[in-house]
């Protein structure tokens, strides 16, 4: 099997289809209204995932599956010295890399020369499934990292690092979404995966729902770690952004780019 392909193919087949769906659905069934015009929005965001994507290529960072070829290859990590079967060794690989993004997160908000660069992704003034891109060239470089790092340790098997890389992708477009789910339909999947509901809680300009709902595609790790949270700090008045960015300037891709290099700004008015 010709996993680069597969690992490649699958990615931007899930990424647009999930991005268009979500798209859609929130253009009919808005959260809130936008505070920012959405083609400049747009534009930027994807311009800053560009420029990441770029930038992880010139670097050659290895990708995650390819990290559990070469570590196949080579007899790397815990399950090639110890016999695992391959279902066990699926189901963990799937727990171990979701737990892994999920420390990483709580990482990125708890050290100071961390945030910064996290920053970039909460400081923009709406929520909508663009946001799902809005990360900073050196975050998507550290968590890829993260990632392979923990894949190489573990060995882990190709195709428990395809499905997670495709859960991951599904539900990171998904959880932000400006819309909500039927209260039905989100009572039966809150347990199970971060609905859009739960992770724009973590984007609420309030600190403490700020250090809520870190989780990255299974809410276990939050509720495991006391992180978990169903209901905002100020409730139907909650806003999201950070204080200080909620206004245009928070959307220049120059901006964007360089906002780990500057102080955190206050407040106006």
């Amino acid at each position: 099997m010709d996993w680069h392909r597969l690992e490649s193919q699958t990615f931007w087949c899930v990424f647009c289809s999930a991005f268009l769906l979500t798209a859609m659905w929130e253009t009919r069934h808005r959260n809130r209204e936008w505070l920012i015009p959405t083609g400049k929005r747009w534009t930027n965001h994807f311009l800053l995932y560009f420029a990441s994507s770029l930038w992880r290529m010139m670097i050659a960072l290895m990708s995650p599956v390819t990290a559990a070829l070469v570590a196949q290859q080579s007899g790397w990590g815990l399950f090639h010295q110890v016999r695992t079967p391959n279902w066990l060794a699926f189901v963990v690989t799937l727990l171990a890399l979701d737990l892994t993004k999920y420390g990483m997160h709580r990482l990125f908000h708890a050290l100071p020369f961390l945030w910064p660069i996290h920053r970039v992704h909460h400081s923009d003034p709406d929520f909508d499934v663009t946001p799902s891109v809005r990360f900073h060239p050196l975050e998507s470089f550290l968590m890829q990292s993260a990632d392979v790092g923990m894949i190489l340790i573990l060995g882990a098997p190709a195709a428990g690092v395809f499905a997670a890389g495709v859960l991951s992708n599904l539900v990171n477009v998904t959880q932000h979404a400006n819309a909500d789910l039927p209260e039905a339909v989100e009572a039966r999947l809150r347990p199970l995966m971060l609905t859009a509901r739960m992770h724009r809680i973590h984007h609420s300009d309030s600190w403490q729902d700020e250090h809520r709902n870190f989780g990255e595609v299974f809410p276990w790790w939050d509720g495991l770690f006391g992180t978990y949270t169903r209901v905002p700090e100020r409730g139907a008045q909650m806003r999201v952004g950070l204080e200080g960015y909620q206004d245009e300037r928070s959307m220049g891709l120059l901006e964007m780019l360089l906002q780990p290099l500057h102080a955190a700004r206050r407040p106006q008015g």
